[in-house]
């Protein structure tokens, strides 16, 4: 009796642990636009002086996100391709004028833990934020001289000045409709990107900064 007693209060604690946890497991599409600075290459400073400063990167990839009740985890893997043209004045010798022109493709992990608070039916608000690894696999580089114009480019031992590691930290704000994944995050890295950008006219670039949009899209989604 004790026995037929113990299996229905079993199967009940059973029943009661499953609503108990609302858990989900999510595999998607990311898609990114940022806007990237240096800590160390102030915009407005370089416009003051006649020349040009812009930075920008769109990246792709996927994700995993693992959702139980209101937290959630969720790694990435993205391709980042980021183009940085930086004209300055020179001086000196028959030109007066140049412009930096590099483009970096690296692979990034962000790892994500945050909070996830449900609107309606069909939507939520996501709060969020992780430590993110960088991997350079790759630098073009290119010298444009003025007047000319002349091309030059960049020798590789500049090339391979730059970082090929860099940790860094990532905070955001996001919003869900449905399958949909709508974010606005900060990205500041721990490590100098490079020394300099170039020793012709040498440029401390200093640490990433970036701000980043980024829509994401759930292939498939398991709830448990």
């Amino acid at each position: 009796m004790k026995k037929l007693l113990i299996i229905p209060f079993l199967i009940f604690m059973g029943y009661n642990a499953q609503a108990q946890y609302d858990t989900e497991i999510d595999l998607g599409l990311r898609a990114k636009y940022s806007i990237v600075r240096f800590s160390e290459i102030s915009k407005s400073e370089v416009e003051a002086q006649g020349g040009t400063f812009e930075s920008h990167g769109i990246s792709f990839g996927g994700f995993l996100q693992l959702r139980v009740n209101h937290f959630y985890f969720q790694p990435e893997l993205i391709y980042n391709r980021v183009s940085t043209k930086l004209g300055n004045q020179l001086g000196g010798g028959q030109y007066n004028y140049g412009e930096y022109d590099f483009v970096f493709h690296s692979v990034e992990l962000p790892l994500l833990l945050g909070y996830r608070m449900k609107i309606g039916d069909n939507s939520a608000l996501r709060l969020g934020g992780g430590p993110m690894l960088s991997y350079l696999m790759k630098v073009n580089g290119e010298l444009y001289l003025e007047p000319g114009p002349e091309i030059r480019q960049i020798p590789q031992d500049e090339i391979d000045a730059f970082n090929d590691l860099t940790l860094g930290a990532r905070v955001g704000v996001g919003f869900d409709v449905g399958p949909f994944l709508f974010d606005v995050m900060y990205e500041r890295a721990f490590s100098k990107v490079g020394e300099e950008i170039a020793r012709i006219t040498p440029v401390v670039a200093g640490e990433e900064k970036s701000f980043l949009i980024a829509v994401g899209y759930k292939l498939k989604r398991t709830k448990r």
